[in-house]
């Protein structure tokens, strides 16, 4: 857990994903764990394709869940997996937003090619269409959405969120 000064470092930040990893390897920067995984994803992107990445933090993201965070990191995986593959993108942005009492929103944007978001169906075979179905379906288990803006020319933008969760009452 972040304490109360690495919360305000992070309150509204921007980054880039290799100067802020490289930062927190040397002990220069303590981050919450949704920024590491944010930051290493898009780092390892950027290492791979030459794609320039950055990510802005909004909020602090301690009450997010072990379930949630799992799930916020596959879709940003399967999301940058979408990226690299198909949008012929140069630049990718994530801007990670926490709000009190409405929960996460995770947005990444993309400056490619861009898609129609209705036509994309699994295939039979399984071998293409199934990243976004399986993305929607990993947010609304957990009680969030995932949304798409995009058309052929581009550019994407894709909005995963996920509510705050209360802890249950304790029966008395």
């Amino acid at each position: 857990h972040a304490d109360a000064h690495t919360t305000e470092a992070v309150e509204a930040t921007w980054w880039h994903p290799e100067t802020a990893l490289a930062d927190w390897e040397r002990g220069e920067l303590q981050l919450m764990a949704p920024t590491i995984w944010n930051l290493r994803e898009l780092a390892a992107l950027s290492r791979r394709t030459g794609i320039s990445t950055s990510v802005e933090l909004e909020g602090s993201f301690d009450a997010l869940t072990a379930s949630q965070r799992i799930a916020l990191l596959r879709v940003l995986q399967e999301a940058l997996s979408n990226i690299r593959y198909h949008s012929g993108s140069r630049e990718v942005a994530v801007l990670l937003r926490e709000k009190a009492f409405k929960g996460v929103c995770m947005e990444i944007r993309d400056d490619g090619r861009g898609f129609d978001p209705d036509a994309v169906v699994p295939a039979e075979d399984g071998e293409s269409g199934i990243g976004l179905v399986g993305m929607r379906e990993r947010l609304r288990l957990l009680g969030g959405r995932l949304e798409i803006e995009s058309a052929p020319g581009g550019p994407t933008t894709l909005r995963a969120t996920l509510p705050h969760w209360l802890p249950l009452a304790q029966s008395a």
